[in-house]
C-alpha cells in the first residue's frame, strides 16, 4: 500500500481553494474567478468580467491576515496579486467579505487557515507603513 504525500504547492492550492470557497458566495463568483500561481482556475476556467491573480502560494496570507482594507492595498503594492480585466468588479469581493466575515468565530477560522500558507513575500517596512519615513 502506497501513501500519497501532498506537494507544498498541492496543499497550499487546497488551503487556498478553501478559503476563496469560504470567502465568496455564487454573486460574486458570476463576475469574478480567481487564477493561483500554479494556473489552476477557481472555481473553474469560465470567463469572467474580472481575474484576480494570486502571484504565490501565500497571497491570500498576505491579502486577508492583516485584516484590513489598508493590507489588501499593501499586498497589491507588493505584487501579492494582480487584477485583470474590469477593475471596478473586484469591489463587490471587498463589499463580500466584509459581510460574510463578521462574526469573530469565522475570521478566528480563517485566520487559523491562512496561517498555514507559507511563501508570503518578505517585505522591508515597519509595522506602521504609514508612519515610516
Amino acid at each position: 500500500m502506497s501513501v500519497m504525500v501532498a506537494t507544498k504547492t498541492e496543499k497550499a492550492t487546497g488551503i487556498s481553494t478553501r478559503i476563496l470557497s469560504e470567502l465568496f458566495d455564487e454573486q460574486v463568483l458570476r463576475r469574478v474567478h480567481v487564477r493561483l500561481w500554479d494556473g489552476t482556475y477557481w472555481p473553474d476556467e469560465a470567463a469572467r468580467p474580472v481575474t484576480l491573480v494570486l502571484k504565490h502560494a501565500g497571497a491570500l496570507r498576505a491579502m486577508f491576515l492583516p485584516g484590513t482594507e489598508i493590507g489588501l492595498g499593501e499586498a497589491y503594492i507588493y505584487d501579492d496579486f494582480d487584477i485583470e480585466g474590469d477593475i471596478e468588479q473586484v469591489f463587490s469581493l471587498v463589499d463580500a467579505l466584509s459581510a460574510h466575515a463578521a462574526s469573530l468565530t469565522t475570521r478566528i477560522r480563517l485566520a487559523r487557515e491562512l496561517l498555514q500558507l507559507s511563501g508570503t513575500k518578505w517585505k522591508w517596512v515597519s509595522f506602521d507603513p504609514a508612519r515610516a519615513g
